[in-house]
């Protein structure tokens, strides 16, 4: 998965699994991320919540308590 947003990150243009995997550094195959990305049960729910509760543990973690976050 790092590798491909990688990819995605550094490819220039038109963002296909041809021109993605064709950045990547390492030696993969771009069946297998067709395959993922087709076979997978993507739920943006699931990714909603992990994303906001992600956020709120960094802020908690980094932010004194009585502060706003940002001088």
């Amino acid at each position: 998965m790092v590798h491909m947003i990688s990819g995605i990150i550094t490819t220039e243009g038109n963002k296909n699994i041809s021109n993605v995997y064709s950045r990547l550094t390492c030696n993969r195959d771009r069946s297998s991320g067709s395959r993922f990305l087709g076979e997978y049960k993507w739920s943006n729910e699931y990714v909603d919540y992990k994303r906001i509760n992600h956020s709120l543990k960094t802020v908690r973690e980094n932010v004194p308590e009585g502060t706003v976050g940002f001088s």
